[in-house]
């Protein structure tokens, strides 16, 4: 929509688990033109024990932007165009 949304999420667990995201959204052109832009960051260490080196397995982390632009051209005709970007690694 046109009216400035944001919203921002957590998520914090057992093993080293957390989590954050959050986004802004809003119109930037009334409702012709609609942008919302995004991150992520998150951690985990893992749920299991490797018996032969003693780290950690299962776990993971990583981060995360995206981008979108929504353009009302017309009643019948809408054209999104979105971007993301991801760097994540899992154990």
């Amino acid at each position: 929509t046109e009216e400035l949304t944001g919203r921002v999420y957590t998520d914090i667990g057992s093993n080293g688990q957390a989590e954050i995201r959050g986004g802004i959204s809003g119109g930037l052109v009334g409702n012709t033109l609609l942008g919302e832009i995004s991150a992520a960051t998150w951690t985990h260490d893992g749920f299991y024990d490797n018996v032969t080196t003693g780290g950690n397995l299962g776990g993971q982390d990583g981060t995360a932007f995206s981008g979108s632009l929504v353009w009302n051209a017309t009643e019948r005709l809408k054209i999104r165009l979105r971007g993301e970007l991801l760097d994540d690694s899992y154990d």
